[in-house]
Parts: C-alpha cells; sequence; structure tokens
C-alpha cells in the first residue's frame, strides 16, 4: 500500500494528471436506466482470465453481457475472450465461456499484458474495453466508461477504479487516489495510440515470471502505461466502480461477490 502511495504522490509529476472527479459518492454503475450515450466507434470488450473459477468467470461474464448501452447499441461491441497457453482449468471452462464472448484468443505463454496486447492486434475495433474475468460490471458501465468519446475528440483512453468495502467509508479520499492509475480491471483506450506509444513492455511480465512479485506488472500496466497514453492525448478520470470477487482476505468467489454487495 505505502509503495501504491508513493507511487501516485509521483504519478502527479510524471503523468502531468488533468484527470477531474465526477462528483464526490463512490458510484458503481448499476443504473440500468441511465441516459445512453450512442458509441461513436466499435468496441471490442477484451477479456483477460488465467484460471479463475469457471463460476465466477461466469459472473462476470453474465455482468458484460448485462450492459444497457449494448443491449441498445449491440452492432457496436464484441466480446473477446484472452487465455493463456499452460491454463490447465481453460479446456474445461472454454464451452462455458464461448457462450457469453464472439471470439477466443490464446497467448503462446501466460501473460496478462502479452494476452491484452494479443487482443489489440487481433481487432479492428478502435476502442478497446479492458475488463477482468474476476469482477462485477454494474448493468450502466460501459455506459460510463465510454461516455468521453463521445464529446472530447482527443480521448485517448478512459478509466474507473476497483471499490472494496473500505473504500465506501473513505469516499472522496478513494477517488483522489484512484486518479493515478489507468487500471487493467475497468479502462479504455485507443487502439491506435496503444501502438503509437509503443504497447506494453513485456519485460515486465519476464521479470515476474516463475515469481510472486507482481509489482513491475503493475507498475507497467496501471502507472507507465497511463504516462505514455497522458502524452498522447487525454485521459479522463471517471466515479464509475467495479467490484472485484474478492474480500478483504482475499479469498475468490461468489461468498467474496456477495460480501461486496451487502457492504454496497
Amino acid at each position: 500500500m505505502l509503495g501504491k502511495i508513493l507511487a501516485l504522490v509521483t504519478s502527479s509529476m510524471w503523468f502531468g494528471e488533468s484527470a477531474s472527479i465526477r462528483g464526490a459518492a463512490i458510484r458503481t454503475a448499476d443504473d440500468y436506466n441511465a441516459p445512453l450515450n450512442y458509441p461513436p466507434e466499435q468496441v471490442s470488450i477484451q477479456i483477460p482470465g488465467y484460471r479463475e473459477p469457471l463460476e465466477t468467470m461466469e459472473e462476470t461474464l453474465k455482468s458484460l453481457r448485462n450492459q444497457n448501452i449494448v443491449s441498445a447499441y449491440p452492432e457496436r461491441f464484441e466480446y473477446v475472450f484472452l487465455g493463456s497457453a499452460g491454463d490447465d482449468t481453460l479446456e474445461g471452462s472454454l464451452p462455458t465461456i464461448r457462450n457469453y464472448v464472439d471470439r477466443v484468443l490464446i497467448a503462446p505463454r501466460r501473460g496478462k499484458l502479452l494476452a491484452r496486447d494479443m487482443g489489440a492486434r487481433n481487432t479492428m475495433a478502435p476502442v478497446l474495453a479492458s475488463v477482468d474475468a474476476d469482477s462485477y460490471y454494474g448493468p450502466n458501465y460501459l455506459n460510463a466508461i465510454l461516455s468521453p468519446y463521445a464529446t472530447d475528440p482527443f480521448t485517448v483512453a478512459t478509466m474507473g477504479y476497483t471499490v472494496r468495502p473500505i473504500d465506501y467509508v473513505l469516499g472522496p479520499l478513494v477517488l483522489a487516489y484512484h486518479t493515478g492509475f489507468l487500471e487493467g480491471r475497468c479502462s479504455t483506450f485507443k487502439r491506435d495510440a496503444y501502438f503509437e506509444t509503443g504497447g506494453f513492455d513485456f519485460s515486465a511480465e519476464e521479470y515476474s515470471q516463475g515469481t510472486t512479485d507482481i509489482y513491475k506488472i503493475w507498475a507497467e500496466e496501471e502507472l507507465a502505461f497511463k504516462r505514455r497514453m497522458n502524452r498522447a492525448g487525454h485521459v479522463h478520470f471517471l466515479n464509475v466502480a467495479v467490484r472485484h470477487f474478492y474480500d478483504v482476505s482475499g479469498k475468490r468467489g461468489l461468498h467474496a461477490r456477495r460480501l461486496l454487495y451487502e457492504s454496497g
């Protein structure tokens, strides 16, 4: 946690942060009847997964399919699952996953950054929505997170944040804290800006292979990538929260989801 706080302080200097917080209260994008913004461009919803429990992935996929903007404009969206070689649970999960996605891509080795890069290279959609396979997305999530593209032609990325039970107590402090990170779980970015800025630095994953130290991956995915995107155009922070399927003790699964719902 201390490392993240220090990173946030320095991020304001490194990134020229200009994000604005829209509202002081945490919002979890549960409003299905919110006014819809017509997506000005095609959107590829990309879902990397590695050994998540099938029950958890299916809950995630259901929430992503239950998006108000997708129901209104289905022709503007595609769903792509990004798997990785070496995932011994994938074969048993794929029949269920295919019920919710348009395509499945398998990276040649484990690595979230590699999988996300593969997804960017295998779509023609101008906007990529980056999500995770172990989170809940309220019905208005995509509508909210994509809204800046309809009003700001210089938008190259948008970002929300992950909410946990304690965050409802901290409120505005949480929002200020999260403006420093472009979370892979809840962000979007322009495909052409991704390639113009060099894409992800895979050396972060090479360093972490076979270890439990994921700091370098986090620093690349959420900090360095955000810095490069800020140089390419406008990066918008939105008060749109996503619920991760973990409780505070790190347990996976639907018990954690229920805990988060009850806390919200």
